[in-house]
């Protein structure tokens, strides 16, 4: 007893030591008595000590709670919990519940009692049929006349010697469940795509958004390793395939950023697990679009438990940034044609104008015009590549007939005798108004850089110049690609190593000409979203590869062609060279 009061605590020693002196002081009263003791050789001290330990036991019952096992009685606890509980028997009969359970099931004890839990509650209590042994756990809804609380229901298993029964532990989530479907409407509304990957990279959930930017059901994607099957390509069409990628493509910056996703090790060391990257994917429909993702690595937090990257479709912000680059590109060189290659002429014409005053020499006056003429075309070049470069949009596309085109560009042009050639036709979607302009300057320029001279003659010459040559012996050649069309010729050519400069603005080898002309082609075809490759024809001439143009099926009912003429006509001619 001693020991105990030594270890156990205050509730438990002061409980311990009102004992020991209830059965000491009796037993040292009897001592005293039977040895003629002190008090006890004249007064019997048995009855007042027997009752000092009465009173001694009734402290300890009533002041110390002698029989209860803690200082809260059990009781109390189970009864004033928030979360209810309701103890079955084998047979799914009511054997106990508490207050919790009562609020939460709406029911009384005295009639829940004895009862099968199936019928004493309206709830379903499906969960009980589920259970086996192990705990289950399941939500259920109540309907409280039209508003619904939600119950999570938790079976498991309790034994008491050999019998053996059923704790239903009743918790109200009414506030968890409403808060999450909350959440869940907000991102299933949002625009923005949400995904969570596990840490292997595989998809444990896409968002309904996914389907509407980029045409996937966003149940396809779940169980898939990290896109495999959606094609992810850098911002500068750099293709790379999915996490895969990264031992057989190191160099690749899409594979680079998966790797850095799925091992949570941002560029920022005070924000590692925070990364923000730009990628294009492939729709289901096969149209690149641009992605801005930003992915946040949760795999340690137990709420998520995995990789959430929320993407959003940038596509549009993308190509006005690429328009706006364009415009500044395009303000940049009006500046340096004012400052600069209009200066020129306008110096030499202003030098040869003051000769004629000097003079009278007449000569002196036909230079002046022939400078002003030259700036008269210089200014009518850039003001058509100003227009041209202007993104085409949807509405200004027509159907196109490649030969109608090309046919009636070459009589706007001065061909002095070549020979133009239209190996195939075809159908293509492009702006009437612009598409004439782009054949005209091709053409121009064949003209007038292109005969078929002697390998022996300069080749820097057969870009934009005016040497002499036979025009008469030159055959320009116009054909259908399968995703586009080319021209080519059978003159010199272009040296291999000039072939990427030739459609910048102002190229040439020739003082005379503007080094618009190609530029302009250049910008035409950028405006309608096609490539263009300067490369060698079969005759060893120049050749002019225009691909990613959209092309309409002849056989088809909309393939209704317009007559480029028309609009040509009422176009001033772009680019003399």
């Amino acid at each position: 007893m001693a020991g105990l009061i030594a270890r156990t605590r205050r509730v438990y020693r002061g409980q311990a030591a009102v004992l020991l002196a209830g059965i000491l002081v009796p037993a040292g009263a009897n001592l005293a008595s039977l040895a003629d003791l002190g008090p006890g050789a004249t007064v019997n001290l048995t009855p007042p000590s027997v009752a000092l330990l009465g009173v001694a036991f009734a402290v300890g019952i009533f002041k110390y709670r002698l029989f209860d096992l803690v200082l809260v009685p059990r009781s109390s606890v189970v009864e004033n919990m928030g979360e209810g509980y309701v103890l079955l028997d084998a047979a799914n009969e009511v054997v106990d519940l508490n207050a919790a359970a009562r609020s939460l099931l709406d029911g009384d004890e005295g009639r829940l009692l004895g009862r099968n839990a199936r019928r004493a509650f309206g709830v379903d209590l499906s969960v009980l049929d589920s259970f086996e042994g192990d705990p289950v756990t399941e939500t259920v809804t109540v309907d409280e006349g039209g508003d619904q609380r939600y119950l999570d229901l938790s079976v498991s298993r309790v034994e008491a010697g050999r019998a053996t029964g059923r704790l239903l532990a009743v918790r109200d989530v009414t506030d968890r469940v409403r808060l999450e479907r909350r959440f869940r409407r907000l991102i299933e509304a949002s625009s923005d795509m949400v995904f969570v990957l596990d840490e292997t990279g595989r998809g444990d959930y896409a968002s309904p958004s996914v389907e509407r930017v980029l045409g996937y059901d966003p149940d396809d994607l779940v169980g898939r390793r990290s896109f495999e099957d959606l094609t992810v390509e850098d911002a500068d069409h750099e293709q790379a395939t999915g996490v895969e990628a990264v031992a057989e493509d190191a160099p690749s910056q899409a594979a680079a950023t998966w790797r850095r996703v799925l091992e949570g090790t941002g560029t920022d060391p005070a924000e590692s697990s925070r990364i923000r990257f730009e990628v294009c994917l492939e729709t289901a429909g096969g149209e690149v679009r641009t992605i801005e993702a930003i992915a946040r690595y949760l795999v340690e937090d137990p709420a998520v438990e995995g990789i959430v990257i929320n993407a959003r479709d940038v596509t549009d912000r993308v190509e006005r940034e690429q328009e706006l680059a364009r415009a500044n590109e395009r303000l940049d060189q009006f500046v340096s044609f004012v400052s600069h290659d209009l200066r020129n002429p306008l110096n030499v014409a202003m030098g040869h104008l003051d000769l004629a005053i000097e003079t009278g020499d007449e000569e002196s006056l036909r230079k002046v015009k022939r400078q002003h003429q030259r700036m008269e075309t210089m200014i009518q070049d850039l003001l058509s590549m100003a227009r041209e470069g202007r993104d085409v949009e949807e509405e200004e596309l027509d159907a196109v007939g490649l030969d109608a085109a090309a046919s009636h560009a070459w009589r706007n042009v001065e061909t002095e005798g070549a020979t133009l050639e239209v190996t195939g036709d075809a159908t293509m979607l492009a702006d009437e108004s612009r598409l004439p302009n782009l054949f005209e300057n091709l053409f121009r320029n064949a003209v007038e850089h292109g005969s078929t001279s002697p390998p022996s003659q300069t080749p820097e010459d057969a870009v934009e110049h005016g040497a002499e040559s036979d025009p008469a012996a030159l055959t320009v050649r116009v054909e259908p690609l399968p995703d586009g069309f080319a021209v080519g010729d059978d003159g010199v050519g272009i040296p291999a190593d000039v072939r990427e400069e030739v459609t910048e603005s102002g190229f040439t080898t020739e003082s005379g000409n503007t080094g618009y002309g190609l530029a302009i082609v250049s910008e035409i075809a950028t405006a309608h979203g096609w490539d263009l490759a300067v490369t060698e024809s079969d005759a060893g001439g120049a050749r002019f590869e225009f691909t990613g143009v959209g092309l309409v099926d002849d056989t088809g009912d909309d393939a209704e062609r317009t007559d480029p003429g028309i609009a040509s006509e009422q176009s001033p001619p772009g680019g003399g060279e």
